[in-house]
């Protein structure tokens, strides 16, 4: 049985998630990777008494627990907590609910009793950053559904794409401009109230003509534009750090509630967020998008000039 619970690495201070996944299965042994030291790896002592002393038992089976990220180094008995409920949950000696959505560092006395921990603040405030996202997604292509399910990009694919847009709280469209009519209209009955709706155009008056008729007065249609992306397409084309020091436009006419809650969104994927409006980002990203394109025409059109024979030459 597998299960994932969360901790955290403290480094000065700032704090970094850690997940910890425990795996129970046939066999014996205790397995403990991802970087542990020496004080993480003496952990199953004391978690083994600790269980013990309380009336529960380390399982008697191949206990296998991988810290992620795995090149992170993990330190200090702090894990202790951690792990000891991971194993509770993967063994069902202990039902959860909503594990998922919690973060837990203590370190453990051999009478089960937890100990104060060194990095509690920064923990808390990423805890409280950290709350669950579960990201779904949907391409009308299967073949991208199917990369995006091999890549573990999304939490769950839908093949179907009423099921990604109930009950979420954000939806990006990340689709060609000319769609964008069709898929408002497509999607907007199953549209919850108070959601945010956003899209990754690169035009954006012609899209909020497209999309703002279409959509219930009850949703949020902010457009926004992330200056990102290289010249290769589809979800192999993107990784981890494609956003970090990049401008994710939001267009709007002021700074609302709603414009604060996308923005702080997009800053956590490490972009440098800016608010302005459709026309103004019209008018800038035409006269940027065009210019490589002019210049290439001069710089051929005055070789052209300087390479064509002379009359002379004739």
């Amino acid at each position: 049985m597998l299960e994932k619970v969360y901790g955290s690495a403290v480094f000065g201070i700032e704090a970094t998630t850690i997940t910890v996944e425990v795996n129970i299965d046939k066999g014996i042994g205790y397995h403990l990777v991802g970087l542990p030291d020496n004080a993480v790896r003496e952990s199953s002592y004391r978690i083994s008494a600790a269980l013990n002393n309380n009336g529960f038992k380390l399982p008697g089976k191949k206990i296998t627990i991988n810290m992620a990220p795995a090149d992170l180094r993990k330190e200090g008995a702090a894990y202790d907590l951690t792990l000891a409920m991971g194993i509770l949950a993967a063994s069902k000696q202990i039902t959860f609910k909503n594990i998922e959505n919690y973060m837990m560092m203590g370190e453990l006395s051999l009478d089960g009793s937890v100990q104060p921990i060194k990095g509690a603040l920064p923990i808390a405030i990423k805890a409280k950053e950290d709350k669950n996202i579960i990201t779904l997604a949907y391409d009308i292509n299967s073949n991208h559904r199917d990369i995006v399910s091999k890549m573990n990009i999304a939490s769950l694919v839908c093949d179907k794409i009423e099921n990604a847009i109930n009950d979420a709280d954000l939806i990006i469209l990340s689709i060609p401009v000319g769609s964008m009519s069709n898929v408002a209209k497509l999607i907007s009955s199953y549209l919850k109230e108070g959601a945010i709706i956003t899209d990754t155009g690169s035009t954006k008056q012609s899209v909020i003509k497209d999309i703002q008729p279409n959509l219930p007065k009850n949703v949020h249609f902010i457009p926004s534009h992330p200056l990102a992306g290289t010249e290769y397409s589809g979800p192999q084309a993107g990784f981890g750090t494609l956003f970090e020091n990049r401008y994710w436009l939001l267009i709007s006419d002021i700074e609302t509630k709603k414009t604060k809650q996308l923005g702080s969104f997009f800053t956590k994927l490490g972009a440098m967020v800016e608010i302005i409006n459709a026309n103004y980002h019209d008018r800038i990203l035409a006269i940027t998008s065009h210019l490589p394109h002019l210049i290439a025409y001069t710089i051929v059109g005055t070789c052209l000039l300087y390479t064509s024979p002379s009359p002379r030459d004739s």
